[in-house]
């Protein structure tokens, strides 16, 4: 559907409106309906019966006394007009002057011709209006000596007021059944938003706390199920990692006996190479302890001032003969891991020192999430392998060669905590040259 909700809640709440304000509106619909046809129905066995007694009176009464027995009777909500001879018929065909006309024969007899009419407007222009009249009955009686007799019998204006009435109680009931419905469908659907953020939340840190597994059944077995599945993969990572951290550390035993090796030669062109290669080893074990640290994410989480963090950075770099242009602007603190954050920016800060120059740190806040920008004037990175370099120990040919340094883990490791905060890193190649380096970090 085009217009429906996007959300489940949205979604469930909505068709339960719907269906329950139809359901509400047919059944008040019905009883006002009736209400209004039995009140009729009590009306107008009232009114005849009324109007059939003072017939009698009057059809008893001699001629020259009838009006004065008229003007006695005419009272609201019954009009008495003492008229010429009335034509004869029965009603107007609709079902209450239909009504009307049998009950006055059931009570006067056959003797008595009549006409019985529903007006709707209240009374017939020749006749006086009374204020506020909404509807009558119109009956004329031809007595036995031929004169006629009109009675107007107005009827109660709450007989045809029930259209407000169902307005107003619709609208009660469509209020009510709308706040029931949110409140049973959001009771309904938090299991399920509890369960969409602990996925979300388990990219980020996948020691958090375990669901809670009550609630319904379905809701239980699959907080069962998602806390299964984080403990599987809490278990296979911290194994990959323990393995892969063991090997990379026993590396280091060979590679120093290679080293005193090495020394010894009388080769001093072999030697060279001999000590950059484990040189360039022993960068890659060092490379890949810290990037399997990163993975395990044992750092807590806690607030941070992220531009003093920065400031840090740039602090190390100048201590090292390099600097770059940091745009300080005070943010609200951040809610990350410190010492993560620190080597994902000086990573990518000491890349872009590396293989570009001019180099420019910002910093951009919105509400939902912190941006940090770094740009630098270097070759920048063609598009297509704009993917490949964040992949372990890749590095582009050319102007980033294994010459320049580096083992082609400093983007896997700055993107990876990247990610372990629910963010990640885009690259883009500058208009005016250098590459645009983007990580976004959701608050």
């Amino acid at each position: 559907m085009r217009f429906a909700p996007r959300t489940l809640f949205g979604r469930l709440t909505l068709s339960l409106v719907i269906l329950l304000s139809v359901a509400q509106l047919l059944s008040a619909a019905a009883h006002f309906y009736n209400y209004k046809r039995f009140m009729l129905r009590e009306v107008t066995q009232n009114s005849a019966g009324q109007i059939a007694r003072l017939v009698r009176l009057i059809d008893a009464t001699k001629p020259s006394e009838r009006m004065r027995i008229v003007h006695a009777l005419d009272s609201l909500p019954l009009h008495v007009v003492l008229g010429g001879t009335a034509p004869a018929g029965t009603a107007n065909g609709t079902d209450g002057a239909n009504t009307m006309a049998s009950l006055l024969r059931e009570n006067l007899g056959a003797g008595f011709q009549l006409t019985a009419t529903l007006l709707h407007s209240g009374m017939r222009p020749s006749q006086p209006q009374a204020a506020g009249a909404q509807a009558a009955y119109d009956v004329e009686v031809h007595l036995h000596d031929g004169q006629s007799v009109q009675f107007i019998y107005r009827l109660p204006a709450e007989l045809f007021a029930w259209r407000w009435r169902l307005v107003i109680s619709l609208s009660l009931l469509l209020l009510s059944t709308m706040f029931v419905a949110w409140l049973s469908v959001r009771w309904l659907v938090r299991p399920l938003a509890l369960l969409a953020h602990a996925a979300d939340d388990l990219g980020k840190d996948i020691t958090r706390p375990p669901l809670s597994e009550s609630g319904p059944e379905e809701i239980a077995t699959a907080a069962r199920a998602f806390n299964r599945m984080q403990q599987r993969l809490a278990r296979f990572i911290g194994d990959r990692a323990r393995v892969l951290a063991a090997v990379s550390h026993d590396l280091k035993t060979p590679i120093t006996r290679l080293r005193l090796r090495a020394a010894m030669l009388d080769d001093e062109i072999l030697q060279h190479k001999i000590q950059g290669d484990l040189d360039e080893m022993s960068a890659m074990v060092s490379d890949t302890l810290e990037f399997l640290r990163d993975m395990e994410g044992g750092e807590p989480m806690r607030r941070m001032d992220v531009v003093a963090l920065i400031e840090s950075i740039q602090s190390d770099t100048e201590d090292m003969g390099e600097s770059f242009t940091f745009d300080a602007k005070p943010i609200p603190p951040f809610h990350g891991r410190p010492l993560a954050l620190k080597r994902c920016i000086g990573n990518l800060v000491q890349n872009a020192l590396s293989y570009g120059e001019r180099v420019t740190v910002r910093l951009n806040d919105h509400p939902e999430s912190l941006q940090i920008i770094i740009d630098d004037r270097g070759p920048g990175i063609p598009e297509a392998l704009q993917a490949q370099v964040f992949e372990p120990f890749f590095r582009i040919e050319g102007s980033r060669n294994r010459a320049t340094g580096g083992t082609g883990l400093g983007l896997a490791i700055a993107r990876n905590i990247a990610r372990g905060h629910g963010g990640d890193i885009v690259l883009a190649n500058r208009a005016e040259g250098g590459l645009h380096v983007a990580v976004t970090l959701p608050r």
